[in-house]
C-alpha cells in the first residue's frame, strides 16, 4: 500500500510515535509527583477490553468515544474510574455529541449507555510496557 492509500487509515487512528508517547506518558508520571500524588497512587494508564470497545463501537450511530473521569470516594484518588459513552459521528464539529439512552434492567436499575469496563494502573499495568517508566524522582522545590 502507498502512503496515499494509507492516508485515511492513519488520519482516522492518530497514531503517534513511541517517542511521543514516552515523552507524554513522562511527562504525566512527573506532573503526578509534583503536584502531591505518590509513585504508587499515580494513575498510569487504564486497561479496557477488547469487547467493550466493540460494544461502544456497535451503538447506534457511534463515530466515537469518549471518557470522563470520575471517583467512587471524593477523597480517594485510586478510586477512579474512566466512564466511557459512545459519540455520535459530526463532520461538521470534529467530535460527537454523547449517547446516553435508558437500557432495560432486569431489577429495575436507572441505566443507561454509559459504561465504566476500565481497570486502573495502578493495580492493573504492564510493568514490563515501555510507556509504564521508570519511577520519577520527585523535584525539590526552588
Amino acid at each position: 500500500m502507498s502512503d496515499q492509500e494509507n492516508a485515511p487509515l492513519l488520519k482516522a487512528c492518530h497514531p503517534v510515535t513511541l517517542t511521543d508517547a514516552k515523552e507524554w506518558t513522562t511527562n504525566w508520571r512527573k506532573w503526578c509527583l509534583e503536584n502531591g500524588f505518590t509513585p504508587d497512587t499515580t494513575l498510569k494508564a487504564f486497561y479496557i477490553p477488547i469487547d467493550d470497545v466493540k460494544t461502544l463501537a456497535e451503538s447506534e450511530k457511534a463515530g466515537g468515544v469518549r471518557a470522563y473521569f470520575g471517583l467512587t470516594d471524593p477523597t480517594d484518588p485510586g478510586s477512579i474510574k474512566l466512564v466511557l459513552v459512545a459519540t455520535e459521528q459530526n463532520d461538521l464539529l470534529g467530535y460527537g455529541r454523547d449517547i446516553i439512552k435508558p437500557i432495560p434492567s432486569k431489577n429495575d436499575e436507572d441505566l443507561y449507555t454509559i459504561y465504566d469496563m476500565t481497570r486502573p494502573c495502578p493495580r492493573y499495568c504492564d510493568v514490563d510496557s515501555s510507556l509504564f517508566g521508570d519511577p520519577i524522582p520527585p523535584t525539590s522545590p526552588k
